[in-house]
């Protein structure tokens, strides 16, 4: 049996992937989801971790880059790739804080993006590849952040 015919065959519902791939829906219908809409996912949920500086990508770049149409940063930092049924593959390239515990940010995003990613579309991650693309200084505190953290204590 072909995809059209297992698609056409499915009593239940599903949520189609752009991949071609179904997840098991007790809905009538089909639900498309779109890597555009998984990487805005994994993008908002890797900007909450804190010692994540930005995704990887020159900023003039991709700045010129999206004004001349091109791709967001977030579509060439992160790519979505269906491995199985109902299964996603995750890559990310980002740019963390100097000094940072590497290996605790990469397991932080690991966690964070396969639970963000399951809990809100229903599919399941195999696997999130995180590449360090580079290492940035962290923005020296202003008076207005020193006069602020006094005020609260």
């Amino acid at each position: 049996m072909n995809k059209q015919q297992q698609n056409k065959s499915t009593p239940s519902g599903s949520i189609m992937l752009s991949g071609g791939y179904e997840v098991e829906s007790k809905a009538i219908g089909t639900i498309s989801i779109q890597e555009s809409a998984l990487s805005t996912i994994v993008k908002r949920t890797a900007s909450e971790i804190e010692g994540i500086s930005r995704l990887a990508g020159s900023s003039l770049i991709d700045s010129l880059a999206e004004l001349v149409g091109s791709r967001k940063i977030q579509d060439r930092a992160i790519t979505v790739t269906y491995t199985e049924q109902s299964s996603v593959s995750i890559r990310i390239a980002i740019v963390v804080f100097f000094g940072v515990k590497i290996p605790e940010i990469v397991e932080t995003i690991r966690t964070r993006v396969s639970d963000a990613i399951e809990k809100m579309t229903g599919l399941k991650v195999s696997s999130v590849i995180v590449d360090i693309r580079d290492m940035e200084m962290p923005a020296p505190a202003t008076e207005d952040d020193s006069d602020n953290s006094q005020n609260q204590r």
